[in-house]
């Protein structure tokens, strides 16, 4: 029931049991018997609050990213009769971050609705339970959201690096592209994009500077804006070092997890949920993705046998 109400809104289960198992029960009772296991979810993953004493692996790859999910408060003090009046309506950010091995296919997830520094505590522990000791290198990418590079640095200090996701670069160059070649302004982004990779970030600022400092040049922002983005990144560009070290040059990992983790149980047509039990699905959503669903399961009846004894 409760793996059925991970895919499914609560509402569709009830066909679902009915179908498998010749039996239904209310959309209600199956909301409140998932949120209880989600609550016990969130208490059964332990997260880490030190490196453990070994090198650990040689290097992980961290990524992270923030999306938003709808969020619906009450009004308490409200003196409405209608329920529907007392409430409103919102957009949290639900922050996902993961690690993994680089020899592995698969990371460790983790995702929260509470505070920047507990979403990187989170990280360091998906990080730990990846793999990471004292020598191990982590290779952080994201979307050149503050947030992110503030927390990596924050929790990985000289172990790690921070790369920005080079397809978010891309999109300023695209912006900027048509002031560059009218004709063809695909022909500029590929040879700004090949300049990066090559380790040639400077041939890409001398491009966009000539247009800045032209007397005859037209204001454009999409140039300034690109300008500005690079050249407050200098130390968050080397994409050349990536590749050489064959780790990825792209966030695209953190973002499908969005959609395959978090999005596609929480963000459906005219769905809402309250902070608290968005913070429990969070929990027994990344929980299915990391693999221990078995063992949490396990877990349970071991506890719900040493209850009735």
């Amino acid at each position: 029931m409760v793996d059925f109400a991970s895919d499914v809104p609560f509402h569709d289960v009830p066909a679902k049991l009915r179908e498998h198992y010749g039996f239904e029960l209310s959309p209600e009772v199956i909301r409140r018997i998932t949120l209880c296991h989600a609550q016990r979810a969130g208490d059964f993953v332990k997260e880490a609050d030190s490196l453990p004493d070994s090198p650990g692996v040689q290097t992980l790859i961290a990524e992270a990213d923030g999306g938003m999910i709808p969020i619906v408060t009450f009004d308490k003090n409200s003196k409405e009769t209608d329920k529907r009046k007392k409430r409103q309506v919102c957009w949290k950010e639900a922050r996902l971050c993961f690690s993994r091995d680089v020899n592995n296919i698969s990371g460790i997830f983790r995702a929260t609705l509470q505070t920047i520094n507990e979403t990187g505590d989170m990280w360091f522990s998906s990080a730990v339970e990846a793999g990471m000791g004292s020598s191990t290198k982590v290779h952080c990418i994201g979307d050149g959201a503050l947030w992110i590079k503030d927390q990596a640095d924050r929790i990985f200090a000289d172990q790690g690096s921070y790369l920005v996701d080079f397809y978010h670069v891309s999109d300023y160059l695209a912006a900027a592209s048509p002031i560059f070649n009218k004709e063809s302004p695909r022909e500029w982004l590929h040879e700004q994009q090949k300049h990066l990779k090559e380790g040639k970030l400077y041939l890409v600022l001398q491009n966009l500077e000539r247009h800045l400092y032209e007397d005859d040049a037209p204001e454009e922002e999409s140039v300034r804006s690109c300008y500005r983005y690079l050249s407050n990144r200098l130390d968050q560009l080397d994409y050349l070092g990536a590749i050489l070290n064959k780790l990825p040059i792209g966030s695209g990992e953190i973002e499908s997890g969005h959609r395959h983790v978090v999005q596609k149980r929480m963000k459906r047509a005219g769905a809402w949920w309250k902070d608290i039990n968005a913070e429990k699905m969070l929990q027994l959503l990344t929980l299915r993705a990391n693999g221990l669903w078995q063992v949490f399961w396990e877990n349970q009846s071991v506890d719900f046998q040493e209850e009735v004894a």
